[in-house]
């Protein structure tokens, strides 16, 4: 649930996307992966020519607003929003700085939604 803002989703019983809900994403855990980059970086001649596969679940944001709804017992859903929709909620709350970082968030929710 780090890519959730879970305190507005059970406040609003929506969660905000720019790009399709159906798409299923793989989620990796965030705290994971700076646990094994620490470990790489402090002993990098234990993980020469090494291999890490990140594995995650693939899930829809569709299906995970279903999780939320049976946990939380209230109907939670997705708000979908035409990309350059949910890049200005992302610019209201100051969270976007520059013309390329505006083009890389569009690119990237044009990129979630068809894969």
């Amino acid at each position: 649930m780090q890519n959730i803002d879970l305190d507005s989703v059970l406040r609003t019983s929506k969660i905000p996307l720019g790009f399709s809900a159906q798409v299923a994403h793989g989620f990796v855990d965030l705290i994971d992966v700076a646990a094994v980059v620490r470990k790489i970086l402090l002993n990098p001649k234990d993980h020469s020519m090494a291999r890490y596969e990140l594995v995650a679940e693939n899930i829809s944001y569709d299906k995970i607003a279903n999780l939320i709804s049976e946990v939380s017992r209230r109907q939670i859903s997705c708000d979908l929003m035409a990309p350059k929709d949910y890049l200005a909620t992302m610019n209201s709350e100051n969270n976007i700085r520059s013309e390329y970082t505006e083009d890389c968030v569009i690119r990237i929710l044009l990129y979630y939604d068809r894969w």
